[in-house]
Order: C-alpha cells, then sequence, then structure tokens
C-alpha cells in the first residue's frame, strides 16, 4: 500500500472525490495565477486535520516575468489561508543568490491545518 500519491491535474477544473492528509506545494503557487482559488481548492481537498504545506519565494521586487508571480508576502497568504485553514507555521528559511530568476532571493514555508468543524 502506498504511503503517496501523485495526481497530475488541473484542480480548479477537476476535484478528486477523496480527502487528503497532506498537501505539498512546493514552488508551484508562482505559476498558478489563481491564487486564492486554488488555495481554496486545496484546503477544501484535506481530511479533517489535514496539512497544507506551502513552500515558495518570498516577495520580490527584482524580479519579473509575465508568466509567474513574483513570490509572494507571507502576511497575505496567511489571510488567504485564514479563512479555511489554520496557520500552525510560517517563515522565511533559505536566502541564496541568483535563487529565483538568477536574482536574490529568500524562500518561505507555511504549514496550514484543517481543524474540525462543529
Amino acid at each position: 500500500m502506498p504511503n503517496a500519491t501523485v495526481w497530475n491535474a488541473d484542480f480548479l477544473q477537476q476535484r478528486p472525490s477523496f480527502k487528503v492528509d497532506t498537501i505539498l506545494v512546493s514552488l508551484v503557487l508562482l505559476h498558478v495565477p489563481q491564487t486564492e482559488e486554488i488555495l481554496a481548492c486545496l484546503a477544501d481537498m484535506l481530511a479533517e486535520y489535514g496539512q497544507l504545506i506551502i513552500v515558495d519565494f518570498d516577495k520580490n521586487p527584482l524580479v519579473y516575468h509575465e508568466r509567474v508571480h513574483n513570490g509572494f508576502e507571507q502576511e497575505q497568504l496567511k489571510q488567504i489561508l485564514a479563512k479555511n485553514l489554520t496557520i500552525q507555521q510560517s517563515y522565511t528559511f533559505y536566502e541564496g543568490d541568483h535563487l529565483f530568476m538568477n536574482q536574490p532571493a529568500t524562500m518561505f514555508l507555511m504549514r496550514a491545518l484543517k481543524e474540525a468543524r462543529g
């Protein structure tokens, strides 16, 4: 029995009928224009006490590309996630030169929990 399954789909168009315990989104959000919609969808896919883990770039004014976000403000993501989830952790964990489109950048980890509703 596998402990993890990779499911390739456009979750804004097709959602699985099952719930999951953990969703890891690493360097994905910056490619999704509909940030709020995808985060709500991912929260909906979580089972009770499931967790969403996000790894992405902090907002970076040195980066510009028409097809990706230039990172995210952690506080803004927290506000979006707080509509459906409880933030457990959020912090910048890495800094490097030439990290994001050949610019210096920092990366954050955010973990949110879907608590029981009752």
